[in-house]
């Protein structure tokens, strides 16, 4: 115990790979590696939730049924309409942080998967504009609150080695959300009755669905297991899922003393720091206009103007038919 702890000061995959690990080489034949790693895909469902979402509109604006639903409405009450997964999740964000630091990573991931599969059963059931932009609303806090917990429970709680792997893979499915909204829409745009649109609504369940099952895979954060000062639990985590069971591993030891440590340092951090910090001196200010601005950046890449154009290319395709 006392050598992993030693060198707690050099961190990064070069140490991880010089410590001894009680694990197979190929993940695939290593039992606790294996069930960790399954249970760390069923979390990206919220990632391709959100891409499924993206897709979705796009595909719902080309069904004349979809159309008659939402009936002869205001322009500006449409863009709303659209927007209600944004107007939901923005508002969600900041109380979902707050849950997930105090009630733990795994349940606010349950919350917001929860709500977001209702939410798809209650829009599939449902008729008329304001119904549906209020399901979407409830879709957007359902996908703020798994979207706030679901990231930092994967790179958490996944072995170093593949720690990586996992943060690069996370936002990626989002394509995987998104081709899958684009081909169910497809294949329901010549349906002749409101099944057109309600199927592919029904279809948003899915992901969160996933998500609810994988939670019956996953372990609670190790890390927020320690900052709430459970560190039997946590080192039990890191043994089962890291090391078969062995807790004397050298890297399970010295992944318990690398978090300990981390959250001593950011505990000593805190008292000197707040939101106020963001405001103190000119070059935090920068930072945080450069923070909003790559969020902003990002969303304003066209993608979302070509998807909820009224000459999106999906609809061209449906008036040609």
């Amino acid at each position: 115990m006392g050598g992993p702890a030693g060198v707690v000061a050099s961190q990064g995959n070069e140490v991880y790979k010089t410590l001894s690990n009680n694990v197979n080489a190929k993940w695939t034949r290593d039992p606790g590696l294996r069930r960790l790693n399954i249970g760390i895909a069923t979390m990206f469902a919220s990632a391709a939730a959100n891409g499924y979402d993206g897709s979705l509109i796009n595909g719902l604006l080309a069904m004349p049924y979809f159309n008659a639903n939402l009936g002869d409405i205001n322009p500006n009450l449409l863009g709303i309409t659209l927007a209600g997964i944004s107007l939901g999740g923005l508002p969600a964000f900041i109380p979902a942080s707050y849950v997930s630091d105090y009630m733990g990573r795994r349940f606010t991931v349950a919350i917001g998967s929860s709500i977001m599969l209702a939410a798809a059963i209650i829009q599939c059931a449902t008729s008329g504009v304001y119904a549906f932009l209020g399901t979407r609303i409830m879709l957007g806090i359902g996908l703020g609150f798994a979207q706030t917990a679901a990231p930092p429970l994967t790179t958490e709680i996944a072995h170093p080695k593949h720690r990586g792997n996992v943060t690069n893979l996370f936002q990626a499915i989002w394509y995987w959300g998104a081709i899958l909204s684009a081909v169910l829409t497809l294949g329901t745009l010549f349906v002749e009755s409101s099944w057109s649109w309600r199927v592919p609504s029904l279809m948003q369940g899915f992901f969160p669905a996933i998500q609810l099952f994988g939670l019956l895979l996953v372990p609670e954060s190790p890390r927020w297991l320690v900052s709430k000062n459970r560190h039997d639990e946590a080192l039990h985590v890191l043994a089962k899922y890291h090391a078969n069971g062995s807790v004397e591993d050298e890297l399970v030891q010295y992944e318990y003393q690398e978090i300990c440590q981390a959250l001593a340092m950011e505990k000593e951090a805190s008292k000197s720091t707040g939101w106020s910090t963001f405001f103190a001196t000119k070059g935090n200010r920068h930072r945080l206009l450069i923070c909003i601005l790559v969020g902003f950046m990002i969303q304003w890449a066209g993608n979302g103007i070509v998807s909820s154009s009224a000459d999106s290319p999906l609809q061209t395709i449906s008036h040609r038919f």
